[in-house]
């Protein structure tokens, strides 16, 4: 049996408290301390301990320990907020990855609309390439063909020079041929026209004086 305790004031109540009563309050504590989620589940020893402890306590002190000793019967209150935590963490969580995901999605708009950007740019920078590359090739074109025209002529000059070194060698051949035949003759154009000149005046001094001699019959 527990021995009967003082209980005159709060001050002397804690100083009149017998060992046994400390340890039971003490083991309290420590069932106290296990946590609401398991008291409300269970509470026996929490209560057996109180029930030893019935007599012992001041009202006031009873009436702050007895609520603890019926956790149970808070059980459902426990469960449901403890599953609205529970809900209100997942559903935080879940909102987190939702902006998460939606920054990415910004991210890569941006990106996209970059990449759509450069597509365009580079679509264009390709089509001028093949608007150059055609003119190129029809330069190449020309170029391949004007070197062939070349190659043409080049390789008809060496059958031409030898051909006309073979006319220059007959040319010069007959040029000293005639050249034997040629005598020097003396005397110049200007003297000997001027012999025709003075013989033929003759001639035309006698045609006129026919025609005189006529005019006059």
């Amino acid at each position: 049996m527990l021995e009967a305790e003082a209980r005159d004031s709060p001050s002397n109540e804690s100083a009149n408290l017998s060992e046994e009563t400390k340890m039971h309050l003490q083991e309290m504590v420590k069932l106290l301390n296990t946590g609401i989620g398991e008291l409300v589940l269970d509470a026996k020893l929490i209560r057996s301990h109180l029930e030893a402890l019935q007599g012992h306590l001041s009202e006031s002190v009873e009436e702050a320990l007895l609520p603890a000793a019926h956790l149970e019967i808070h059980r459902f209150t426990i469960s449901r907020a403890q599953r609205r935590l529970a809900d209100r963490e997942t559903q935080n969580k879940l909102a987190n990855e939702k902006s998460k995901y939606l920054e990415e999605a910004a991210n890569l708009e941006e990106r996209i609309g970059t990449l759509n950007r450069s597509q365009a740019t580079l679509e264009k920078a390709k089509t001028d390439l093949i608007e150059r590359r055609k003119i190129l090739v029809q330069e190449l074109a020309q170029v391949d063909q004007d070197l062939a025209d070349v190659e043409d002529r080049l390789r008809e000059i060496p059958p031409s020079i030898s051909t006309h070194k073979k006319n220059q060698e007959s040319l010069v051949q007959q040029a000293n041929q005639l050249e034997k035949n040629i005598k020097p003759i003396p005397g110049s154009d200007a003297d000997d026209r001027r012999e025709i000149d003075t013989v033929d005046s003759i001639r035309l001094r006698a045609i006129e004086t026919i025609q005189n001699l006529l005019g006059s019959v």
